[in-house]
C-alpha cells in the first residue's frame, strides 16, 4: 500500500515483517494496485507526467526485481486484471465548454437556446468586459496543469492568450470598468491591475494586504473571495473563522483604504456586487439540525445592503446546492445555479418569490456571469464520457521506463 506521507509504492508480507518499496516517487495516492494473475508483477498507476498512466513492477521474493515499466498512457482508472491475462480499465474524458444563452432581464426567462462558443478542451470562468467588447476566461491544458488566462474578441472572434501565462486573475475573471485592467485578486496578499494590451501587471492599493482567506473544513468550494465593486471604489471580502465555522464579509474603500465588517454570518461560498453598487447577493451554506432527525445542509441566496445591516434570506434549499448568484442589469432580480443531476440556471426576484428555472437542459454547469448589457449569460458546461476497455497481452505491450 502508499503511505499517506510520501510518494512510494509499498509491498509487505501478510504475516508481517519489513516492507519494501516497489515504485518510488508515483506522485499522488494510488487508487489501484493490481497482481499480474502469476505474482510475478504489480501493476499502477501514476500521474507523475500529468496524466494517468499505467506501469508494472516485477516482484520476487517480496520485493522489486527492475525499474517500473510503462505499460499504457492514459488509463484512468485501474480496475483489475483477469487470469488470462486481460486488463480492464475505466477512462472518464471530460470536456468542458463555454455556452452563452439569451436572456430576457425583466421576467429573467431564456430567451434564447446556449450556444457552445468553445470546443476542444476545458474552459472555465468567462467575464465580458463592461464595454462588452472582450470575453476573459480560462484554458485549462488537457493535463489538468495551471490555467492559462484568454481573451477573445466579441466582434472578430478571434482569440489569445494573455501573457505572462499564469497571472492569478481569480476564479473568475473580474474587469476595471475601463475594459482595459482584469482584477487580480490571489486568495492573500496584495492585488494588483492586469494590463490586458502590455501583458503585465501592476500594484494596485500598495498599502493594502488581504488577509489570507481559509476554505472551511466542511469541504464547500468558495468560489469567489474578493470582489471588485462595478466602480472599482471599493473591494468586498471574506475572512473564515474556522473554528466557529462562520464568515464575515468586509469592505475595504479604495479611496482612503478604511475597511468595515458588514455582516458575519454562516458559511459563505460566493460574492456578487449588484450594478449600481447598493447590495450584495451570496450564498449562504449552514446545516441545520431537529431532534430525531438527521443532520442535512441548507444552501440560501442571501442579500445584503453595501453599508453593512442584517442579511435577508431570498430563496432555501436543501441539497442540491447553489451557487455563482448574479444581478440582473437592473438589480431587480438575481440569478444563480442550481447543482445536481438536474442543474440548471435559476432567476428569483431580489425581493424574494418564486424561483424559476432557465431551462437550460445541458449537463453540469458552473460558472455563471451575465453580460453588462443584461441580455445574455454565459456559463460552463461540463460532462463526462465513461468508457470501460480492455487491454489483452497485456505483459507483452511493457514499454521501457524512463
Amino acid at each position: 500500500m502508499k503511505e499517506p506521507t510520501d510518494h512510494n509504492l509499498y509491498i509487505q508480507p501478510l504475516e508481517g515483517g519489513a516492507k519494501a518499496v516497489l515504485a518510488e516517487n508515483v506522485a499522488r495516492a494510488v487508487t489501484t494496485a493490481v497482481w499480474a494473475p502469476d505474482g510475478g508483477r504489480v501493476l499502477f498507476t501514476n500521474d507523475r507526467d500529468g496524466g494517468d498512466d499505467m506501469w508494472s513492477v516485477r516482484v520476487q521474493e517480496g520485493r522489486p526485481a527492475g525499474l517500473p515499466e510503462l505499460v499504457q498512457k492514459g488509463v484512468g482508472r485501474l480496475l483489475d486484471v483477469t487470469r488470462g491475462g486481460e486488463c480492464y480499465y475505466q477512462t472518464s474524458p471530460r470536456t468542458e465548454d463555454l455556452y452563452v444563452a439569451g436572456v430576457d432581464p425583466q421576467t429573467g426567462k431564456l430567451a434564447s437556446r446556449p450556444k457552445q462558443i468553445t470546443t476542444s478542451g476545458a474552459h472555465a470562468g468567462a467575464a465580458w468586459s463592461p464595454d462588452g467588447e472582450y470575453l476573459a476566461y480560462y484554458a485549462v491544458p488537457a493535463d489538468r496543469g495551471p490555467s492559462s488566462p484568454m481573451l477573445r474578441s466579441i466582434r472578430t472572434g478571434q482569440e489569445r492568450g494573455l501573457v505572462p501565462r499564469f497571472v492569478n486573475i481569480g476564479i473568475t475573471p473580474q474587469w476595471f470598468p475601463d475594459s482595459r485592467f482584469l482584477f487580480v485578486s490571489p486568495p492573500a496578499g496584495k492585488l494588483a491591475q492586469f494590463d490586458i494590451q502590455a501583458g503585465e501587471s501592476r500594484p494596485w492599493l500598495e498599502s493594502v494586504t488581504l488577509p489570507h482567506f481559509y476554505q472551511d473544513d466542511s469541504g464547500m468550494a468558495n468560489y469567489i473571495s474578493v470582489v471588485l465593486a462595478p466602480d472599482a471604489r471599493a473591494v468586498y471580502y471574506l475572512t473564515n473563522d474556522r473554528e466557529a465555522h462562520q464568515t464575515s464579509i468586509f469592505r475595504l474603500d479604495a479611496q482612503d483604504g478604511s475597511k468595515k465588517e458588514l455582516c458575519r454570518t454562516d458559511l459563505v461560498t460566493g460574492l456578487a456586487v449588484s450594478p449600481d453598487g447598493s447590495r450584495i447577493a451570496f450564498v449562504k451554506t449552514r446545516t441545520e439540525a431537529a431532534p430525531g432527525v438527521e443532520p442535512k445542509p441548507v444552501w440560501s441566496i442571501m442579500t445584503l445592503p453595501t453599508s453593512g445591516g442584517e442579511p435577508k434570506e431570498v430563496y432555501r434549499v436543501a441539497p442540491p446546492f447553489l451557487s455563482y448568484p448574479r444581478w440582473s442589469k437592473d438589480g431587480r432580480r438575481v440569478f444563480f445555479l442550481r447543482g445536481g443531476p438536474a442543474s440548471d440556471v435559476f432567476s428569483i426576484p431580489a425581493e424574494g418569490g418564486e424561483a424559476q428555472p432557465l431551462g437550460i437542459s445541458l449537463h453540469a454547469l458552473s460558472y455563471l456571469n451575465i453580460h453588462p448589457d443584461g441580455t445574455q449569460i454565459v456559463f460552463t458546461d461540463s460532462q463526462s464520457d465513461n468508457q470501460l476497455w480492455v487491454l489483452k497481452n497485456l505483459f507483452n505491450a511493457a514499454k521501457a521506463g524512463r
